[in-house]
């Protein structure tokens, strides 16, 4: 999937912007969160799905790490994708207590 220019130039805004801002060298991530982003990455290219657990982890360790390239690229990529999957998934799930409901009591 190819990127809008438009988007792409955002991103190297926000980048450029955020090695501005800071004045000392971001904390270092944990081998793990790193290795999370890969799997989270790999799940969507491969499966096209993201566990719920490993969504909210990712994307608490790629806010808590923002100002590094490495989170940065990671949500330039993956964050829209995360957050659709998780909305549907809540659909769903909303969508069975429906009717469960209605199953249990009918009207």
């Amino acid at each position: 999937m190819d990127r809008a220019p438009a988007q792409d130039k955002d991103s190297q805004k926000r980048r450029k912007k955020s090695q501005e801002t800071s004045g000392t060298y971001p904390e270092t991530m944990e081998d793990d969160e790193v290795e999370l982003f890969h799997i989270v990455q790999e799940d969507l290219r491969l499966k096209s799905t993201v566990g719920w657990q490993n969504a909210v982890k990712v994307l608490n360790s790629a806010y808590q790490h923002l100002e590094r390239s490495e989170s940065q690229g990671f949500l330039d990529d993956a964050f829209s994708k995360i957050i659709s999957i998780m909305l549907d998934q809540q659909y769903v799930v909303e969508s069975l207590r429906v009717k469960l409901d209605h199953l249990k009591n009918p009207v």
